[in-house]
C-alpha cells in the first residue's frame, strides 16, 4: 500500500510541475471566427489559434510570436494566445481578394 501512495504522490507532483510555455509564430492573414467578433489564424505549426488579443481584425496580416496559454475564451475556437510580439516587418502583406 505504501508504494501505491508514493507512486500516486509522484504523479501529482509531476503534473503540478511548471512547464515552459509554448511559443508559436504567425505569418498569415487572419480570418473571422465562428462567434461574432472572434479572429483566428493558423500558426506556422498548422494549429488554429484565437488571435483576437492581438488587436487585428479578420483579413489583416499577422506576423509575430506569441505564447500559448491554457485558457478558455468566448470564441471557443482555436487555442488562446497571449503576449504577442510583432516581427519587425517593413510593410504588411496584403490579404483578401484582389
Amino acid at each position: 500500500m505504501r508504494w501505491l501512495f508514493l507512486v500516486s504522490l509522484g504523479l501529482v507532483v509531476a503534473a503540478a510541475a511548471p512547464r515552459e510555455p509554448k511559443k508559436v509564430h504567425f505569418a498569415v492573414c487572419t480570418a473571422a471566427g465562428v462567434e461574432p467578433g472572434c479572429v483566428v489564424a493558423r500558426g506556422d505549426d498548422g494549429v488554429l489559434y484565437n488571435v483576437g488579443s492581438t488587436g487585428v481584425r479578420p483579413g489583416q496580416w499577422l506576423q509575430g510570436t506569441a505564447f500559448v496559454i491554457d485558457r478558455m475564451s468566448y470564441c471557443m475556437q482555436g487555442r488562446t494566445i497571449a503576449a504577442f510580439t510583432p516581427d519587425p516587418i517593413e510593410k504588411p502583406r496584403p490579404c483578401g481578394r484582389r
